[in-house]
């Protein structure tokens, strides 16, 4: 899920985290106590040295993918909005930077840069991968 040879995986990293942490704070009835325990444990180090570790790099690569960028997997709507305002403001503030670093590649007419998305392409039955574990999170799938 997060480490394939032969596919981009940043763009994972964000849904991966939010599986994981939804999975385990769960209220299961027929949980073990020792199992509640355990669960509670793992939500806790999941916090504490997963999410330090997510950077802006990885909500950008989120938004970058069709099937993700609206981050329907993020409990919070608020969040949601703040998840995609700061992959936005990393595009702007890269795409200034490349700017800045090479002009006479962006000489064309219009020197604006637009945030709406491109197109989604249309998801041929060949790409659906039935061991895709964040295949819930991904638009165009019913289950979310």
């Amino acid at each position: 899920m997060l480490e394939q040879s032969k596919q981009p995986t940043l763009q994972n990293v964000v849904p991966a985290f939010y599986l994981l942490r939804n999975v385990w704070s769960e209220k299961n009835s027929t949980d073990d106590r020792r199992v509640k325990c355990l669960k509670k444990e793992l939500v806790v180090q999941l916090d504490d040295k997963v999410w330090s570790a997510i950077s802006a790099v990885h909500l950008t690569a989120t938004y970058l993918d069709p099937t993700l960028r609206e981050f329907v997997f993020v409990p919070s709507v608020q969040d949601r909005s703040l998840f995609i305002s700061q992959a936005k403001d990393s595009l702007m503030a890269y795409a200034c930077d490349e700017y800045e670093k090479r002009p006479e590649r962006y000489s064309g007419e219009s020197n604006e840069v637009s945030l709406a998305p491109p197109a989604k392409r249309q998801k041929m039955e060949a790409d659906v991968d039935a061991n895709d574990a964040l295949g819930a999170f991904r638009s165009g799938n019913n289950a979310t």
